[in-house]
């Protein structure tokens, strides 16, 4: 049987065929494809970056994690069966701390920022130019201004607040 999880874009999810090894499952594979992307992401010379290899597969990777990990914040709140409310839960939590190691990557940043240094990129007009701006920006907010060190105590300080909010919205 295939993974309700893991559907195509505009599929209907059935919920009622959802398990907690469906949860885990398609958490492992989210975060496992995510990583092979990014992989790719970082394996493009400097000088070989587009839009479409750095950008576009950054964003694909944002909606691949999230296609998986919102459905799952989801039922951590709303499913009726306690074990399933559990196991997602657990997850929203990994999704979490793997959200914050993208936000505080910093070969990912550096190929952003390589990118954003191209004369395609600095020709760039309307959305394509927002999300490079805004993604370039999101990473110096998010602690590329600080030393690794202070980063790698951000890092901890987050996943703590990830953990935290999790907590307090399952208390609610």
């Amino acid at each position: 049987m295939t993974n309700p999880l893991l559907n195509k874009t505009n599929q209907v999810i059935d919920f009622e065929l959802i398990n907690a090894q469906h949860i885990s499952e398609a958490t492992k594979h989210a975060i496992n494809k995510a990583t092979d992307d990014l992989e790719k992401i970082f394996e493009i010379e400097k000088d070989q970056r587009t839009f479409e290899n750095t950008m576009l597969t950054l964003d694909n990777i944002y909606n691949d994690l999230m296609k998986v990990s919102e459905v799952i914040s989801l039922l951590a709140y709303v499913h009726p069966v306690d074990d399933i409310r559990n196991e997602c839960l657990a997850k929203i939590s990994e999704f979490g701390k793997f959200f914050n190691e993208l936000g505080l990557n910093e070969y990912l940043y550096k190929s952003v920022k390589d990118y954003s240094k191209l004369d395609e990129a600095e020709n760039l007009t309307g959305a394509y130019k927002k999300f490079l701006k805004e993604t370039v920006e999101e990473f110096e907010r998010n602690g590329f201004a600080l030393t690794k060190e202070k980063r790698a105590e951000l890092k901890i300080i987050k996943d703590s607040l990830s953990d935290l909010g999790i907590q307090f919205e399952s208390n609610i």
